[in-house]
């Protein structure tokens, strides 16, 4: 029988509070992978749709963008303790609605309700049972989103074991790292696996050599993986391999056109080079990359067009410090408070938060051996010994 189309795109957004986002997500990546086990159906995978899926674009120009006939948007709200799905399938080309139908449902349900979303789509063909407990991994992505990690192991219960490694290695639970090394060990090296991996040896052991050969790896089983290339072009970054980190953050903004992150580590080789303000031309033009614009205008001495370009509360502080000016260092994190103390000149200040963001495993943490603006910190011996805790000497 031939299809009514021979690609769609799964398009998840929330419509309310916390839990439909999670719900969202989690639907929006399942139903991609089980669709993408159709050989009559051209799929892409979910970690390219959903920066589109948080746009305010809609699902026809959604389509257009990725390049596919079809869309299934499905939008979920929450209706008391159950949560309300609406399906649209959409073909794009004919901007018509191919079919449509609502579910109100309890997260014991999702795997009923993903099989119906899935028989509505064309080509979808016969969806495996699911091994993962699916309410489990809904309830756990939950307390993991609200803040408690703890919570979210618990209502695992070690029924999910990559799940469970996520839940400890993004939650930074240092005490119970070991358990997500043995959870690893249980899955199959797939993709997701792999990066977990990296993110382990790289945050908690600064193993930066083990790190590298798992998203290698990682990039050997699917070479386009947007978030894989993000991945090794910051390490690379942070062990101070600037040229060989550009390819990959280039890509990931090819790739990712819509996604804040991806277009401004397309800077990143100009910003953690040798003139930083090079940077400024590219930065600009993203909404979202104020801070960096500023940051990027600051390392190259340019305070008259930094200030004038300052327009969040960390920006403005940043100006503020590197001026000589009082500034504030609430509410922001110790990464960007350590920012803010090495602009104003504030040497042992900033070191202090760079060890607070280091012992907290932050992300930012990874690149404070080639931040432009950790310039006056190069000659503390406590710096120093830090970047060598963190393997980054």
């Amino acid at each position: 029988m031939r299809l009514p189309f021979d690609s769609v795109a799964v398009l998840s957004r929330p419509a309310g509070g916390l839990r439909t986002v999670v719900l969202a997500d989690l639907l929006g990546d399942d139903l991609a992978a089980a669709l993408a086990r159709s050989r009559r159906l051209r799929v892409p995978r979910a970690e390219f749709v959903r920066p589109y899926a948080r746009s305010e674009m809609s699902p026809e120009e959604i389509g257009r963008a990725l390049n596919v006939h079809a869309v299934a948007l499905c939008t979920v709200a929450a209706v008391g303790p159950c949560v309300d799905v609406a399906v649209d399938v959409i073909d794009v080309v004919r901007e018509k609605l191919v079919a449509n139908d609502k579910f109100l449902v309890s997260s014991r349900e999702v795997p009923a309700l993903e099989r119906a979303i899935l028989r509505m789509i064309p080509g979808a063909g016969r969806v495996p049972a699911k091994s993962a407990p699916l309410a489990e991994i809904l309830e756990a992505r939950l307390a993991r989103a609200a803040g408690d990690p703890e919570m979210a192991l618990e209502i695992l219960g070690g029924a999910a074991p990559l799940e469970t490694a996520a839940t400890i290695i993004e939650g930074r639970l240092c005490a119970r790292v070991g358990e997500a090394r043995r959870a690893l060990l249980s899955v199959r090296r797939g993709v997701r696996a792999l990066q977990l991996l990296a993110r382990l040896l790289a945050r908690f052991d600064a193993d930066w050599h083990g790190a590298e050969v798992a998203l290698r790896e990682a990039l050997k089983l699917d070479p386009g993986s947007p978030s894989t290339h993000a991945m090794l072009g910051d390490l690379l970054l942070a062990t101070r391999r600037c040229d060989a980190a550009a390819p990959h953050h280039r890509l990931v903004a090819e790739l990712m056109p819509v996604d804040a992150r991806s277009q401004i580590a397309g800077a990143f080789a100009d910003y953690f080079g040798a003139f930083p303000i090079d940077a400024v031309a590219r930065l600009a033009e993203l909404p979202e990359a104020n801070d960096w614009v500023v940051r990027a205008l600051l390392a190259g001495g340019d305070v008259l067009h930094a200030r004038s370009a300052a327009a969040t509360p960390f920006s403005r502080a940043l100006v503020a410090a590197f001026a000589g000016h009082e500034f504030v260092i609430a509410p922001f994190t110790a990464s960007e408070r350590a920012l803010l103390f090495s602009a104003a000149g504030a040497i042992d200040e900033a070191v202090d938060c760079l060890e607070i963001a280091a012992a907290e495993h932050a992300d930012e943490a990874i690149f404070a051996a080639v931040e432009p603006l950790f310039a006056p910190l190069q000659s503390e011996p406590r710096f120093s010994m830090l970047l060598r805790h963190l393997g980054l000497a």
